[in-house]
């Protein structure tokens, strides 16, 4: 991701409630049996990154890559779906030297939005009854993203 892309996606939604309700068909219920799955999920799938990283083959971490990007395209996750699309793009060019820090920053982004998820949907983090905005990065709040 080039340094201004990285600002940008900064700026972009971590979670989209309207769009994850949207791929859940437009019930609740689904969106929350959704985020728990991932929510369980997650922890393993990070790990696996880690690995495939550390010890695996580029075509493992395009796969990976692949797979997370289908999760955070389900929660309207625009800065996790453009950082996995373009680990999965540097694992396929097979550049060895920029896939840990590609692999890092899927990793910070997806820990924020599992706790975007967590604290919409899991009981005792701050339950809300209505649809929510969507959630913009800390380092954004209340600005727009510039595009060129």
């Amino acid at each position: 991701m080039t340094p201004r892309n990285r600002s940008v996606s900064q700026c972009l939604t971590i979670f989209d409630e309207q769009k994850a309700l949207a791929a859940a068909g437009g019930d609740t219920e689904v969106l929350r049996e959704i985020t728990g799955l991932f929510l369980v999920d997650l922890p393993s799938r990070l790990y696996e990154l880690r690995e495939a990283v550390r010890t695996g083959t580029p075509e493992q971490v395009a796969r990976i890559a692949h797979g997370l990007r289908g999760s955070a395209a389900v929660f309207g996750s625009d800065p996790a779906v453009a950082a996995t699309f373009e680990l999965e793009h540097l694992a396929k060019q097979g550049d060895r030297e920029a896939i840990p820090a590609a692999a890092g920053e899927v990793e910070r982004l997806f820990q924020k939005l599992a706790q975007a998820v967590a604290d919409r949907f899991v009981p005792g983090n701050s339950p809300q009854s209505q649809i929510q905005r969507p959630v913009a990065s800390d380092k954004c709040a209340g600005e727009a993203p510039e595009f060129p």
